[in-house]
């Protein structure tokens, strides 16, 4: 039955509007009192036993998700004689096909950037065991975020490869949208989800659906080329979508991250930069191809006005509090000893945040001066390092399948990461664990087990490596010589757990375990004889990457929210937050001191590198800013001697 607003579904779920309806059902916006959040319910109305296998199935497949670009599932129920529920994270904002008939088209560099996210989910359902297919990817099922994401929805198509085809009682094809092997009994695979997304940038971009697919198969029609359509497209992306458009699969990219390259070097270099568009008030970006104004580049027009600005407030400030103490507002040096714990402890609960004001970017900043990230702006994801003020930019990796996930040595002079970064038979599940210096020099395999090794983490003092492996076919944790030697997992047999982060005496790590369908955020010993697991906190929002400061701070990311959070590890259930939900985060670290974070974000829909103080400044400044994926972000000790 359709349910009424105001009704409380399930004793939980307060249906406030309704996002849909269809013969089968509708999804409706509701409030999860419970937890007080947001959230979509699709009910299905029992139309038959095979709209209600693929109700379940469609709840099976999206249980087990976990991508920024992808709806998460948090509850699925029958309420007998009434129909059957999914509820998942509730995703505001315009899907696509909206924007279209709003006549909202967006230039081809913002829309790439949308496609290259829903290739990274895309992906990401490829490289499950087995790979999952949506089988329906169109612009009414693309949402766009208020901060930019996009989000793949609708998974009532969606199938497993190697598993049974749909077959009556829904409708497994969209005109325009669904390439030929889609129609009737033909199988697909992942070819399809690229048929699908290329047709939708098509789509986008000039304005009108691509003719269909069986009736080009049948020589019904042909396919108009994109820039008959639409000339200001770029002939490589043009290029790009016709070919993935290919009637026949095997014409067409054969993964969705040859799709993802191909539409990424196709980006001309030139026209407006992606930073024209982004926040003025963001300082600190690095603008690689500086705009002139009057013959006179605008990075020095910002320098000398920066100048101005604290030559004046130096002034004012000095006036104000003395030099002594804006000289030591200056200098942001490491904490001694006796300082331990007071640049954080600031702003935990119960104590008055003091009026700190802006601290000046010096070099090094954190105890570090440089950084290691990944970016994809060769095609191919590579390690790069780099000075905290965007110089002395330099590639360190060469893979041939990408490589990602950087941690340095405790002494800076060395690197270990991991290639590939997934793998078309699931995430990780080839990967493997490498080290190389500094320079891009002395590269050495350390996996020595078959069955894929990712998040590498050195410890302390060298010696040791702990990682992530499926050598027993489960997410465990593992430690290791660091040469690769005397593995050993410091896991349960039915745990997953993953992640690893060591303490600062190197004696206990914290990571993420998943309890059934939760994530939480663990500390443990590493003494495989006697493993003994803290539960540090547990949240409703599924977390990742966790860090810890010296000064023991525990961070880490509220996947679902794209938001950094930081706990005192004494104080392990209050938690503070550091920056606003909706950033679209994913990775974040301490610096060495304990005073600054590194961590991605999207802004305008682009991830780029930012750098951020625990205390005092709340705008985060922009470290890297080229036409790419930036992310993974690791501080570099400063080496011995430097």
């Amino acid at each position: 039955m359709a349910l009424e607003i105001g009704y409380l579904l399930y004793g939980r779920y307060r249906i406030e509007s309704v996002l849909g309806r269809g013969g089968m059902g509708s999804v409706y916006q509701a409030l999860d009192e419970n937890l007080g959040i947001q959230v979509a319910v699709k009910e299905n109305f029992f139309t038959n036993e095979e709209s209600a296998r693929q109700f379940r199935r469609e709840a099976t497949i999206l249980a087990t998700l976990r991508h920024p670009n992808l709806p998460r599932v948090t509850d699925h129920f029958v309420i007998a004689g009434q129909g059957q529920y999914l509820v998942m994270d509730f995703i505001d904002g315009e899907d696509l096909q909206s924007k279209i008939e709003n006549g909202g088209l967006s230039d081809e560099k913002l829309v790439v950037a949308w496609a290259r996210q829903i290739c990274d989910a895309l992906q990401y359902l490829h490289n499950q065991h087995p790979p999952v297919l949506h089988r329906d990817v169109k612009p009414g099922n693309i949402r766009l975020t208020p901060d930019g994401r996009a989000v793949l929805v609708d998974f009532g198509l969606a199938r497993l490869m190697g598993g049974k085809a749909t077959t009556t009682g829904a409708k497994a094809t969209t005109e325009g949208y669904s390439p030929p092997e889609q129609y009737g009994s033909s199988s697909t695979d992942t070819r399809t989800d690229i048929y699908g997304l290329a047709a939708t940038l098509y789509t986008i971009l000039t304005g009108s659906q691509p003719q269909d697919g069986l009736k080009r198969a049948l020589g019904k029609e042909t396919l108009t080329p994109v820039r008959a359509r639409n000339p200001k497209i770029s002939p490589g992306i043009a290029a790009a979508i016709e070919k993935a458009l290919e009637i026949l699969p095997e014409n067409r990219q054969q993964t969705i991250g040859e799709f993802q390259k191909a539409l990424t070097l196709a980006v001309p270099p030139d026209g407006p930069s992606r930073d024209d568009s982004a926040p003025p008030e963001e300082p600190g970006k690095i603008s690689r191809t500086p705009r002139r104004y009057g013959g006179f580049p605008l990075g020095w027009i910002l320098t000398i006005g920066a100048l101005a600005l604290l030559v004046v407030a130096g002034v004012v400030i000095v006036a104000l509090i003395g030099s002594q103490h804006f000289a030591s507002l200056l200098s942001f040096s490491s904490p001694t000893p006796t300082q331990a714990n007071t640049a954080i402890s600031l702003v935990t609960p119960n104590t008055s945040v003091p009026t700190v004001l802006p601290t000046v970017l010096s070099t090094p900043v954190g105890n570090s001066a440089t950084l290691a990230f990944v970016s994809d702006r060769s095609g191919i994801p590579q390690i790069y390092s780099m000075d905290i003020d965007g110089k002395n930019l330099q590639q360190i990796t060469n893979q041939s399948e990408g490589a990602c996930q950087p941690d340095w040595s405790p002494d800076g002079k060395q690197l270990v990461f991991i290639s590939p970064c997934e793998s078309i038979d699931g995430p990780y599940s080839k990967a493997s664990i490498f080290r190389i210096d500094a320079d891009g020099s002395g590269q050495t395999l350390l996996t020595k087990m078959p069955g894929g090794d990712y998040f590498p983490a050195w410890s302390p003092d060298g010696k040791l490596i702990a990682m992530t492996s499926l050598q027993d076919k489960r997410q465990h944790i593992y430690v290791m010589d660091s040469n690769g030697d005397n593995r050993v997992s410091i896991s349960p047999t039915g745990a997953v757990d993953y992640q690893p982060r060591w303490s600062p005496d190197g004696k206990r790590i914290v990571f993420i375990s998943e309890p059934g369908d939760r994530s939480v955020v663990f500390i443990e010993n590493i003494d495989p004889v006697n493993l003994h697991r803290i539960e540090f906190s547990t949240v409703s929002d599924p977390t990742a990457s966790p860090d810890w400061s010296v000064d023991n701070y525990i961070l880490y990311v509220l996947r679902s929210r794209g938001q950094l959070v930081f706990y005192n590890v004494d104080q392990r259930f209050t938690q503070n937050e550091l920056t606003p939900a909706g950033q679209g985060t994913t990775t974040a670290r301490f610096s060495p001191d304990g005073k600054w974070i590194l961590f991605d974000k999207v802004v305008k829909n682009n991830r780029d590198i930012y750098l951020l103080p625990i205390v005092g400044e709340k705008i985060p400044r922009r470290i890297t800013s080229d036409l790419s994926i930036e992310t993974d972000p690791a501080w570099r000790p400063i080496p011995a001697g430097s």
